[in-house]
Formats: C-alpha cells, sequence, structure tokens
C-alpha cells in the first residue's frame, strides 16, 4: 500500500477533482458491458447525486489523493428500510467506487473501502451493500476479498 495516498472525506466543492476518475471509471463500464453503458459528458456519479448524499448528512464522498492528485473515489450512503416486511436496520450503500488505472492493484481501492466501513460503522450502519456488474471480474473478486457475498441477483433479458 502506497504511504503517500491520503484519504479523507471531500466537499462538493471539490467535485471537479474526481472528474478525470469518473471519466476513466464509465469508459471501464463501456469497454465491459456496452449493452448498458455509453459515454457521457456527464459521467456518474453526478454532481446532484453527490450534492444529495451530503446535503441531508447520509452519505459521504472519499478521495484518495496522491500529491494533490485525486487518484480514487468513492461514495457512501446510509439508508433505513421502512418497508414493514423488511428487518429494521441502518444500511450503507457503496455507490461508486472509481480508481485511475495506473492506481489498480495497489491496495488504494481498499483503504478506501476501509474508510467506507469505519465512516458507516460510525453513522451506526450494521450492513453494507454494493452493487458490481457479473463482467467486472476483477471487482468482484475484490469485493469477494473484502468479505462481500452475493445476497442477490438482477437478471435481465434483451428482448
Amino acid at each position: 500500500m502506497p504511504e503517500t495516498i491520503t484519504i479523507r472525506i471531500a466537499s462538493l466543492d471539490e467535485f471537479e477533482r474526481i472528474r478525470d476518475v469518473r471519466v476513466e471509471t464509465l469508459h471501464h463500464h463501456v469497454e465491459r458491458i456496452p449493452e448498458r453503458f455509453q459515454e457521457t459528458d456527464d459521467p456518474p456519479p453526478t454532481r446532484e447525486f453527490i450534492a444529495n448524499i451530503l446535503a441531508e448528512n447520509h452519505g459521504a464522498l472519499l478521495i484518495a489523493e496522491f500529491d494533490d492528485a485525486v487518484v480514487a473515489f468513492l461514495t457512501v450512503r446510509i439508508s433505513t428500510p421502512d418497508a414493514s416486511y423488511l428487518v429494521p436496520d441502518v444500511c450503507g450503500t457503496v455507490d461508486t467506487l472509481g480508481v485511475k488505472e495506473e492506481w489498480r492493484g495497489q491496495g488504494v481501492g481498499r483503504m478506501l473501502m476501509d474508510a467506507a466501513h469505519e465512516w458507516a460503522a460510525a453513522k451506526g450502519v450494521t450492513r453494507m451493500y454494493l452493487n458490481v456488474w457479473e463482467a467486472n471480474t476483477n471487482a468482484l473478486a475484490f469485493y469477494e476479498a473484502l468479505g462481500y457475498a452475493t445476497a442477490n441477483r438482477t437478471l435481465w433479458k434483451s428482448l
């Protein structure tokens, strides 16, 4: 793990600093799942999404920096199921984890996930969730190594 990486919570004012990682992360998905993802001038997560999770203090934007450059980011948010048929608990969701290609495999993603887990636990989260595409085999292996397991599956069929 690089010792010179800094992980911290970022503000909405720093949104443009994650642009390069957002673009690269979307491109990674476009290459693997072109039937679902396409290039756009405003790759996810959008400024509006981050503004929403930060405004109500139920989410965070974490960034990983090296020499004042953002090399990775993660968005995490908190929710509490309100359906009567679900066990009430405080859940956390990692919505997006993006790591610049040249930094992958060096522990930066793990550092961000550890920071997200700590942030969420401090907020009372008892269970973390995330979604990952089956075609993203490296990400699947990464999350499984962190202890994540499949809880449900979304299936699709092209018509």
